[in-house]
């Protein structure tokens, strides 16, 4: 049911948002945990300030059934396509994360973000620590990731 909710809910903002900077990226690492596919935009309006962002990546094979969902709200500093990127989210899985007893954990970003104004190719690299509460508790500080965007 709680799914359900947050998916009404990000449907609703982003269709509310639809005049402002968008992109599709594809992510190594970062926020996913993994190779993830994002969709990301701008919640103010502007080139800067808070946005969301919603990916996941899905690998079957005869041993792994591997589901990564990657949530978060991010707010961008800076100008002329050029940004510091802060951010806080959720990764939620199929299957343990982490070896912490969750299925979800939580994800920060502190990365630097090249988005150009006009559209077009941007790429994003940061660092992505993660952190769960379940029945063992786990904090990575030092993970990061890479991203390739089109922005429009």
């Amino acid at each position: 049911m709680r799914i359900i909710a947050f998916t009404i809910a990000l449907i609703i903002t982003l269709s509310l948002s639809a005049q402002s900077k968008q992109s599709v990226f594809a992510e190594l690492g970062g926020q996913g945990m993994s190779f993830t596919f994002n969709y990301d935009t701008r919640i103010s309006g502007n080139e800067d300030g808070s946005g969301i962002r919603i990916g996941g990546s899905y690998i079957k094979t005869a041993k792994l059934d591997f589901l990564r969902i990657p949530v978060g709200f991010n707010y961008l500093i800076g100008q002329d396509g050029k940004f510091l990127e802060l951010g806080i989210g959720a990764t939620f899985g199929n299957s343990e994360i982490l070896d912490s007893g969750s299925n979800t954990v939580g994800t920060l970003c502190i990365g630097y973000r090249v988005q150009p104004t006009e559209g077009g190719l941007g790429y994003h690299v940061g660092l992505t620590p993660y952190f769960s509460f379940g029945d063992k508790g786990v904090f990575i500080p030092y993970f990061g990731g890479v991203s390739v965007a089109y922005c429009f």
